[in-house]
């Protein structure tokens, strides 16, 4: 493939002559990324967001570039890359506490997901459903672990209001119709949640092309530090919700006035990364690891289901792209 020829030297596990053919569960890290850390966990280090001295100074400004650099990589617009803990779980989490916390979803709604789901998914829909009430709906598999998505226009209904979507298996390799699945989601009022960990890696993926409001992937299965994960909110959604933690980085203001506590909330993303974020992780490479993008492949389409139109439509009083 042409690009990729000498690659292992970049890997120290591999110098020894290692074959790794785990990369689904996570990928080995590059000398780059590993040379990145650990200069700034022994010689630059200091928090970001809180400092006015050099060393702060530097490492918020190589943290915001982190955030530019994935906003490149996903065709994102501003602020709509939020950086989490524990890769693709922590993304998902974080999009199940945000419909949570802003009344997205409640007592006698739907959540509609498929039944092969990886636990990351499928488990932080269940905890969602038992939180607020609702019903966990699962979109059956075939004889060969392939999700039935054409079946989604008879379960969806007016109280669906999260459909949860494994864009690629990462059992099977199937990718699904997420266009499709969005359009039909949009049209009934419902957001769409993709699990990208298997698909990020591998595709080229822009997930406003898509039809996503939300979509969560870890670095640690592209080259990238463990620990840290993403969830991509598209801008408009984003900027109307209320984080559901608070934190140090996440206000510009809060107001004591009459005894009541009243946030200003900071722009996305930093409204969404309560605490001190996993910093020495999201730290932009100088010389950054990337596969050439001839080694990466088209989007495209479902194994059973045709793909959708382009730029589906929501309905009017959905909050859509």
């Amino acid at each position: 493939m042409p690009g990729l020829c000498g690659l292992r030297e970049d890997f120290p596990m591999l110098a020894g002559g290692l074959i790794y053919m785990d990369n689904a569960a996570s990928t080995l890290k590059p000398a780059s990324v590993i040379e990145v850390m650990s200069r700034f966990a022994g010689s630059t280090y200091a928090n970001v967001h809180r400092g006015v001295y050099k060393e702060a100074v530097r490492a918020t400004r190589e943290y915001e570039e982190a955030h530019r650099a994935v906003e490149r990589f996903l065709c994102a617009r501003p602020g709509e890359i939020v950086f989490t803990g524990h890769g693709t779980t922590g993304g998902l989490h974080l999009a199940a506490l945000l419909a949570l916390a802003n009344g997205l979803i409640g007592e006698g709604d739907e959540i509609i997901a498929s039944m092969d789901a990886h636990n990351s998914n499928l488990l932080t829909w269940r905890s969602l459903a038992r939180l607020s009430r609702a019903r966990l709906r699962l979109v059956p598999v075939d004889g060969e672990g392939v999700p039935r998505w054409d079946l989604l226009e008879s379960m969806i209904s007016s109280r669906t209001r999260i459909v949860a979507v494994g864009h690629v298996s990462n059992v099977t390799g199937y990718e699904s119709p997420v266009r499709e699945i969005a359009r039909i989601a949009h049209e009934a009022g419902a957001m769409v949640i993709v699990d990208g960990a298997q698909s990020v890696p591998h595709l080229k993926v822009c997930p406003r092309e898509l039809g996503a409001d939300m979509l969560a992937f870890s670095p640690h299965k592209m080259l990238g530090p463990t620990g840290i994960g993403v969830l991509w909110i598209r801008q408009d959604l984003a900027r109307s919700l209320e984080p559901p933690l608070g934190g140090g980085g996440t206000v510009e203001d809060v107001s004591l006035e009459g005894g009541a506590v009243t946030p200003v909330w900071a722009e996305p993303p930093l409204r969404f990364e309560a605490g001190t974020p996993p910093h020495h992780r999201g730290r932009r490479s100088g010389r950054r690891h990337r596969v050439p993008r001839e080694g990466r492949n088209e989007p495209g389409r479902g194994a059973r289901a045709e793909a959708g139109r382009e730029n589906p439509q929501p309905s009017p009083g959905y909050p859509g792209p």
